[in-house]
């Protein structure tokens, strides 16, 4: 609610400029366009891989603490912890790396550190408990950087298909954008659920079952593996000519 409040407060004498549109669209042309948007598509990729990535490893959490991390309970609070606390901190911190280095390479770099971050939590996992604490505030960081960057990228691509276009269908972007969010978040937890069921994994209720070793596999796989692939291809879609043709304009500001 403050949240809120203060996005309403904030903007309420915030100037308004209205461009000439050329011709009212339907929902159907609009979302044609947004398919049609290279930049858009580039950029929304790489945010499903984090999604996809945030989601798969997040689902296993609970039993790796369980039935891989010496830690136990306390894998849980330390993991999932430490990483919530670096994601937030790290929203501070990357603007100002953002003052040398563009929008697109700050989302670059974050995505090179969480996929680091996923391999260093994995092998922590059983060897250091200082290297998990590591690996989960790299994943920290690199959460926070797809989170902010996207989102701080997505209007410009709107911007510039405004200015090549002079449509107003910010909606359909940002509808997208989210519904493609949800459906990341969504995917790789159900995934990950699915594979350790296909496994082998036996469920129970009260006492622990001892796991067969391919369920056990597959938790570890998809706690760090996996999660440290998905943000390492998010990279690729990074790199295309249309997301570099926006840096000029994509400076990133503070403010």
């Amino acid at each position: 609610l403050v949240a809120m409040l203060v996005t309403v407060i904030g903007t309420l004498r915030a100037p308004q400029v209205r461009r000439p549109v050329a011709q009212e669209s339907s929902l159907a042309s609009q979302l044609r366009g947004v398919a049609s948007d290279k930049a858009f598509l580039s950029l929304a990729a790489a945010y499903v891989l984090h999604m996809l990535a945030q989601s798969a490893s997040s689902a296993m959490l609970a039993y790796v603490g369980k039935y891989l991390s010496p830690l136990g309970g306390n894998f849980l609070i330390i993991s999932f912890g430490v990483s919530t606390t670096a994601s937030i901190v790290a929203m501070a911190v990357w603007p100002v790396i953002g003052r040398w280095l563009s929008k697109r390479q700050c989302f670059i770099t974050g995505s090179l550190i969480g996929a680091l971050g996923y391999l260093v939590c994995t092998y922590g996992l059983v060897h250091s408990t200082p290297l998990l604490i590591l690996g989960s505030v790299m994943c920290g960081a690199g959460f926070a950087a797809g989170q902010l960057f996207g989102f701080s990228l997505l209007p410009d691509v709107i911007d510039a298909r405004r200015a090549r276009r002079a449509t107003h269908d910010d909606g359909a972007f940002t509808g997208v954008w989210v519904g493609l969010e949800k459906l990341g978040l969504a995917l790789g937890a159900s995934a990950a659920g699915l594979a350790i069921g296909w496994f082998g994994f036996i469920a129970s209720t009260g006492e622990t079952v001892s796991q067969p070793p391919m369920a056990l596999s597959a938790m570890l796989w998809l706690y760090g593996y996996v999660p440290a692939v998905l943000m390492s291809l998010a990279v690729w879609p990074l790199m295309t000519s249309s997301l570099k043709s926006m840096e000029a304009r994509a400076s990133f500001s503070a403010e």
